[in-house]
């Protein structure tokens, strides 16, 4: 797999959040695939994650953002690793933060990813470096 198809893939997946397309979202996926929220929430399988897509929509939660900044790939484990800044409702509330994410590939789509986040402002508390 070549990286530019590993960033192509990952992409796919955070445009179909953007614009809140589930068929963009679930055609990157591999069947069996596992994705752990930076909140430890864990869902395993194609149908798992359908219900969180449906339970996200009932919400009205809604993603703005999701820029990628940069990546990381090793070609050989099939891994990629994207640095993000992200941006969402959840009800009323908005939430903005930067994060990564782990991404592993099997074939030709996102067999498990791990998300990470990390606060939108960072500071040097020793003085600017």
């Amino acid at each position: 797999m070549k990286r530019e198809y590993m960033l192509e893939l990952f992409r796919q997946y955070t445009e179909g959040w953007k614009e809140w397309n589930k068929a963009m979202i679930l055609g990157c996926l591999d069947s069996n695939s596992v994705i752990t929220e930076f909140n430890g929430q864990k869902f395993a399988g194609i149908e798992q994650i359908k219900r969180w897509l449906s339970d996200w929509e009932n919400e009205g939660n809604k993603v703005t953002q999701w820029e990628i900044k940069s990546g990381y790939y090793d070609l050989e484990s099939r891994v990629g690793v994207f640095e993000w800044i992200f941006t969402c409702f959840v009800g009323s509330d908005k939430y903005h933060f930067k994060g990564s994410s782990i991404v592993k590939y099997q074939g030709n789509l996102i067999k498990e990813m791990r998300e990470y986040q990390m606060e939108a402002d960072n500071y040097y508390p020793y003085g600017d470096n």
